[in-house]
């Protein structure tokens, strides 16, 4: 079988492969729940715990509620909330990373979003004072799950045991887990004998 890394960054990205839901969550439960808190609200998680990854797998969802996605990703140091556009009449406002801004300018922002009735979907590490449409928990049974679906066309080198064991040493930090994940794919394909047929890869 030919051998790539299936846990390069390219191929767990965020929108590299979808939200893995547990029953009965789903894509367009979060956007009910969205519409009836009125069209605010967050999804929470912490670190690494796959918010971003969630909100690829619902952007291409927007136009069918009719509305267009503007998308603001906010790292730290993130400008003044001023500095964010208000959605218009058909647009949603996402925000990736809402606990990035101040106090004060996030409570402006929210302030702002309330007074012009603008729709907005942010993601946060807790709860900021918008109603919770989802809360991400990420678990050694998901990051199993996740080496499982990738190393679907490649050879099987990480065994579900060490997907478990790398997401409990990093406290179910999804982003650390795969990152160390690829560390130990490579190593093992490295350390293949040079008479096993599989040691024949394409970089």
């Amino acid at each position: 079988m030919v051998s790539t890394n299936p846990f390069a960054s390219r191929q767990v990205r965020p929108g590299a492969i979808p939200f893995q839901f547990s029953a009965p969550d789903s894509p367009n439960l979060i956007i009910e729940r969205l519409r009836e808190s009125h069209w605010r609200g967050t999804i929470v998680g912490p670190h690494g715990s796959g918010k971003s990854t969630l909100l690829e797998t619902l952007s291409p969802l927007w136009l069918e509620q009719g509305l267009t996605e503007v998308r603001v990703t906010l790292h730290a140091g993130a400008p003044n909330s001023g500095e964010l556009r208000l959605p218009r009449k058909e647009e949603i406002l996402v925000v990736d990373g809402l606990e990035q801004l101040s106090w004060l300018a996030r409570r402006w922002l929210l302030w702002r979003c309330a007074a012009a009735n603008s729709r907005l979907l942010a993601t946060c590490h807790a709860s900021l004072g918008l109603p919770v449409v989802f809360t991400t928990e990420p678990s050694p049974a998901l990051a199993e799950q996740l080496a499982e679906i990738l190393q679907r066309k490649t050879d099987k080198l990480v065994t579900a045991a060490d997907a478990r064991m790398m997401c409990e040493s990093n406290q179910a930090d999804l982003r650390e887990t795969l990152f160390q994940l690829y560390h130990l794919y490579e190593s093992r394909r490295k350390s293949r004998p040079a008479d096993d047929p599989e040691a024949k890869i394409t970089r």
